[in-house]
């Protein structure tokens, strides 16, 4: 089961949101996924444990081509201006 919430940066000329678990992996049916940061484009990228074993471990990011690294928002760092994430109390959708 995954519990998404709401993240958002908190700078206002920072538009980044992301619907997501606090510890950057979940489970649903169709699979576990994990996410990543890209060091170029500076995007979230969202994986199945399926195509990290496909790709051979090797991560790099499909669009720059640059490293990815392991994120989530517990970090409490926006992945494009480094400014806080605010978690939104408000939305919370439990998925199974």
């Amino acid at each position: 089961m995954a519990s998404l919430r709401l993240y958002e940066c908190s700078n206002p000329n920072c538009d980044f949101a992301i619907r997501t678990e606090p510890e950057g992996h979940y489970a649903l049916m169709s699979g576990h996924y994990l996410q990543f940061r890209c060091a170029g484009c500076k995007k979230i990228i969202t994986l199945p444990t399926e195509e990290i074993g496909k790709r051979r471990y090797n991560m790099c990011c499909d669009k720059c081509g640059e490293s990815l690294s392991l994120w989530n928002p517990v970090e409490g760092k926006c992945p494009i201006c480094n400014s806080p994430l605010d978690c939104n109390p408000n939305i919370i959708i439990m998925a199974d």
